[in-house]
């Protein structure tokens, strides 16, 4: 079932565009588990896109953090913040 939610980009577009608004062309790491869906719905809204199989590849302008596991990781979280770019 939640393949079939993530498939349908309909659902996410509202949320991507509104947090792609002020990143466009800029680089964003697709942490998540969503096997390239919000990847691509990223990369046809103009953004530059690291999927997280890459992102030890520098700093970034935004990180999208999507269908993780539930339990909350506080390490996680500091180095995911660690890679965004101070601005």
């Amino acid at each position: 079932m939640l393949d079939e939610y993530l498939s349908n980009t309909d659902s996410l577009t509202c949320y991507l565009k509104y947090f792609v608004k002020d990143l466009k062309g800029k680089r964003i790491l697709d942490y998540s588990s969503a096997k390239g869906i919000i990847q691509k719905e990223l990369e046809s809204l103009d953004c530059r896109v690291v999927n997280i199989n890459d992102y030890s590849s520098g700093k970034f302008d935004g990180i999208v953090i999507n269908n993780i596991d539930n339990n909350y990781d506080r390490v996680l979280f500091d180095n995911l913040y660690n890679l965004l770019y101070e601005e």
